[in-house]
């Protein structure tokens, strides 16, 4: 071999060499300032409390016709059921959603959760809907919890109106 190349080689592997010590000193570094273990238990926290609210609405069988009741009278009923599958506490809040093109009077519109009333003053307006809070709901890890929706109507009622139910989690 000739001398340049023999000083090339040995100048690739102390470079090598060098590498090989920077890479082990930074993981020496790293997991001696416990990055590594700060990282895991951000990550096992998001794992397991951001997932949403598991939620579901059934309409009471013994009502199936009441959608045709008018006058005051009770226009919908059923249960909603919240999960929090999560290993973190969370809050909920049950809105209903109405379009502000059905033929109903938000104001004449109460709706209540587990026999207490929605405050008139919480109806937020959108170009397109009308949105109600109606209940704000604090669950603990794995907790579910039921609640029973009822729509009255106080006024003239003719037709159906639709509605969306939203639990939103956080």
């Amino acid at each position: 071999m000739k001398r340049g190349n023999i000083n090339k080689s040995i100048a690739k592997y102390i470079l090598e060499m060098i590498v090989v010590l920077v890479l082990v000193a930074n993981c020496y570094v790293g997991l001696k300032s416990n990055n590594l273990q700060s990282s895991a238990s951000l990550a096992k926290y998001y794992a397991a409390g951001n997932k949403e609210a598991i939620v579901n609405y059934e309409r009471n069988e013994e009502t199936d016709n009441i959608m045709l009741l008018s006058n005051a009278n009770l226009i919908e009923d059923g249960n909603i059921t919240i999960q929090n599958p999560n290993e973190v506490s969370m809050n909920a809040v049950i809105k209903v959603y109405i379009e502000r093109k059905s033929n109903i009077d938000v104001e004449k519109l109460v709706i209540s959760v587990d026999g207490l009333s929605n405050a008139k003053k919480d109806i937020k307006v959108t170009n397109n809907y009308y949105i109600i809070n109606t209940k704000s709901v604090f669950l603990k890890p794995n907790e579910q919890e039921k609640y029973n929706i009822k729509f009255y109507y106080d006024g003239e009622y003719k037709d159906n109106f639709n509605y969306l139910l939203q639990v939103e989690s956080y």
